[in-house]
């Protein structure tokens, strides 16, 4: 559902009320909740959340939730950042770099 239809559905509540009629409050409080519904509702669907949640439904014994580290998460991705370029050098040292890159490379 898009802003349109939201904007579509106020309207036609809000027309719904007389001309020399005042929403109430509690007119006013059904709209908002309404339109929040909505928004939630555009939110997800925009989003692909649904879709997440069903996945999630549907594979959960392939899932685990666990607490995690950051500060050992960071240390380890920076460790195998530091390998990584090591190798990256080593193999720049040694000529295996030297070799030309295939045609679908250029």
């Amino acid at each position: 559902m898009d802003y349109s239809v939201c904007l579509l559905l106020l309207l036609s509540t809000i027309s719904s009320v007389s001309t020399g009629q005042f929403p109430t409050a509690q007119m006013v409080k059904e709209w908002v909740d309404q339109m929040q519904k909505e928004l939630i509702s555009l939110t997800d669907t925009a989003s692909g959340m649904e879709n997440l949640i069903q996945i999630y439904h549907k594979h959960r014994p392939h899932f685990s939730i666990e607490t995690n580290n950051a500060q050992q998460l960071v240390a380890t991705a920076a460790g195998n950042i530091e390998k990584l370029l090591a190798n990256r050098s080593q193999a720049l040292k040694s000529g295996h770099w030297k070799q030309p890159l295939p045609q679908a490379m250029h």
